[in-house]
């Protein structure tokens, strides 16, 4: 079993590339501490309408197998990497 060292970031991304289509928000690629990662896979997103604006949360994995979860609140040119888990 792979074991997972979870980091909580709470910081702005750089810079972030992502599609809006009819299936929602996808991440495609981020900039994280002057490192670029590209999104090999989106392993889960949800919606908090407890919020308002709504929040987005995405968990996705990079190439180098590591999960980030990302945010993105309606209405905010502003993405945020809130948490890492390395493996």
């Amino acid at each position: 079993m792979v074991e997972l060292h979870e980091e909580s970031i709470h910081e702005p991304v750089g810079s972030l590339v992502a599609r809006f289509d009819g299936r929602g928000i996808s991440p495609l690629a981020f900039q994280w501490r002057r490192r670029d990662y590209q999104v090999k896979q989106l392993n889960a997103r949800w919606i908090d309408r407890t919020l308002t604006p709504s929040l987005h949360g995405f968990t996705v994995t990079v190439e180098s197998g590591d999960v980030f979860e990302l945010s993105y609140q309606e209405g905010e040119a502003l993405w945020r990497l809130e948490r890492i888990f390395l493996t």
